[in-house]
């Protein structure tokens, strides 16, 4: 049995793509949402957004009321 052996830029390929997907699905999602949906840890969701962010195609939008902690940013796709 053969064992394919995944580059990096397959992973981050593959993880720019779940987030978008996620987000076709959602009214907009938070940074700590994506992580638990994804099962990954925050830094990998920061990178991911990130350079979505730089292309246009996700924006920041409001902030939710949180009880305890900072306010999550809630992400959303860019409408244009």
């Amino acid at each position: 049995m053969q064992h394919k052996i995944l580059k990096l830029n397959d992973i981050k390929s593959t993880n720019l793509q779940t987030v978008l997907e996620i987000l076709l699905k959602s009214e907009g999602i938070s940074r700590t949402e994506l992580a638990k949906k994804m099962k990954c840890d925050n830094t990998t969701i920061s990178r991911a957004v990130r350079q979505l962010i730089d292309r246009g195609i996700i924006l920041q939008g409001k902030k939710s009321e949180q009880v305890h902690g900072r306010p999550r940013v809630i992400l959303e796709l860019n409408p244009d």
